[in-house]
């Protein structure tokens, strides 16, 4: 799958950036490399979204020995939460030909539950640039 990303700078007029996309300028050129232009196209599988999202604040699962130690009851616990918070994620967003975007029903979501997963998907978006 294909995502595309578009990156912004704030503005220099604007004293503090606060509205979007009005205080923001979209770029195509690093401004720390003007030699390279950004990246604006990458692809993602569906399987790479969940890897990140499950490792998401917890760090890749071979660096786990706390949660290895852990007593079998605390590890399947554990391991049935980070599968629940994956799937609830990812069951926000229709996830094909090449774009990631909300499913019809996400408008009727409640406004704190969209925060949660817009702060999950950035952590998710990190991760994944992160890893490249």
């Amino acid at each position: 799958m294909t995502s595309h990303f578009s990156y912004w700078l704030p503005k220099r007029a604007a004293k503090v950036a606060s509205k979007f996309p009005g205080d923001f300028t979209p770029v195509r050129k690093s401004p720390f490399d003007r030699l390279h232009t950004l990246n604006l196209r990458s692809k993602v599988s569906r399987h790479e979204l969940a890897r990140a999202a499950f490792e998401t604040g917890y760090g890749p699962k071979k660096d786990w020995p706390s949660t290895l130690l852990m007593g079998g009851p605390e590890r399947t616990a554990l391991s049935a939460f980070l599968s629940a918070r994956v799937e609830w994620v990812l069951s926000m967003f229709d996830i094909s030909n090449g774009q990631i975007r909300p499913q019809n029903f996400s408008r009727y979501v409640e406004s704190s539950e969209w925060s949660t997963v817009s702060y999950y998907m950035g952590q998710i978006a990190a991760r994944i640039a992160a890893d490249r």
